[in-house]
């Protein structure tokens, strides 16, 4: 056994075993030391989270709080946005109605538009929009519905917007076809407006009817959809701080008047925030520019109708050609100094 030992440490000892083992020592020490130096980062760390953990979960909670906050107000502020515009619309309708004397109310008209936007995905401020222009021609109020679903089915099926459709039928009504041309359709005026509406919703039916709730079950038709859905709710929602921002907004308003009507006083208090010479500066500089006026070298003043301005206007003009003939033609030849008399004249009596 001893013959064998030597014999495997002579073959070590030639083929540098001996370095080999020297250099997987030292890697042994080095994977040593960097594992104690892990160790070292990884105590560090559960100390450093063991101290900053409550301070940690307290930004967190203000973070989301804030987000929390500014969520809600955009939500709140996006709501009566849409509101608004909705309101708009439908004040139009509610004024032309009531001058008209329609049959139709104004809740009749955001009822139907509800149910027509629900059928085709269409937004209802637009449809409301469209009510306001076809009720301008004085049509009955129980077609402005059938006219309506008309015009969306139109719109569907061509891909124009609903309010241009609404102009192009609303023109048709009166009978002015020139708009028609668009979708296919020339008339002729029959001198009758209930023929007109008559002839054009037949027309445009023949063409389009069922176009709307046909690409309400489309892909890009469900996604309008579920975007006039959250219209709906977004006016709807603002409609319900509508009372409460139309108090405040009052309330801004009233502030800034006062505040224009005291314009000097603040500018005062503003300017003071400069230290003792800025209201010094303030009225010197209001005073050096008091009485100037930006305007008083514009035009050469007087009224261009009087006879003295006439005069001038004629002496300008005069000097005008006369440098003309003199740089640019080169002469005073009868023949150009005639002919430039007379342009003279003739710019004169124009001006």
């Amino acid at each position: 056994m001893a013959y064998f030992t030597d014999v495997l440490n002579t073959v070590f000892q030639v083929t540098g075993g001996a370095q080999l083992a020297a250099e997987m020592q030292t890697i042994a020490l080095t994977s040593s030391t960097m594992a104690g130096a892990l160790n070292d980062v990884q105590i560090a760390l559960q100390t450093t989270t063991a101290t900053l953990g409550p301070l940690a979960l307290a930004f967190l909670a203000v973070a989301a709080a804030v987000t929390v906050v500014k969520a809600a107000f955009d939500l709140v502020t996006e709501a009566v946005k849409t509101f608004v515009e909705e309101s708009k619309a439908l004040f139009h309708v509610g004024v032309i109605l009531k001058n008209l004397g329609s049959t139709l109310s104004l809740p009749q008209v955001k009822a139907f538009a509800d149910q027509l936007s629900g059928r085709t995905g269409l937004q209802r401020p637009a449809i409301e929009e469209g009510a306001a222009m076809i009720a301008r021609t004085g049509i009955a109020g129980d077609q402005i519905p059938r006219a309506l679903k008309t015009i969306a089915d139109t719109a569907r099926a061509t891909g124009y917007e609903f309010t241009d459709v609404a102009k192009a039928a609303e023109k048709g009504f009166i009978g002015a076809d020139k708009m028609l041309k668009d979708f296919g359709i020339t008339l002729q005026d029959t001198g009758s407006r209930a023929a007109n509406v008559q002839l054009v919703l037949q027309q445009l039916n023949l063409r389009f009817q069922g176009a709307a709730e046909a690409y309400r079950q489309t892909l890009p038709g469900a996604i309008e959809a579920m975007q006039s859905s959250l219209q709906k709710f977004l006016s709807a929602l603002g409609e319900e701080f509508a009372p409460v921002m139309i108090r405040v907004f009052n309330m801004i308003a009233d502030g800034l008047d006062f505040l224009t009507r005291h314009a000097h006083e603040v500018a005062l208090v503003l300017s003071s925030l400069l230290g003792p010479i800025g209201p010094a500066v303030l009225l010197a500089t209001q005073q050096a520019d008091r009485g100037k006026d930006p305007l008083a070298k514009v035009g050469m003043g007087g009224d261009p109708a009087t006879e003295k301005t006439l005069l001038q206007v004629a002496d300008n003009t005069k000097v005008v050609a006369d440098s003309v003939i003199q740089q640019v033609l080169g002469g005073q030849g009868q023949i150009v100094q005639q002919a430039f008399g007379y342009l003279t004249a003739r710019m004169a009596l124009a001006i």
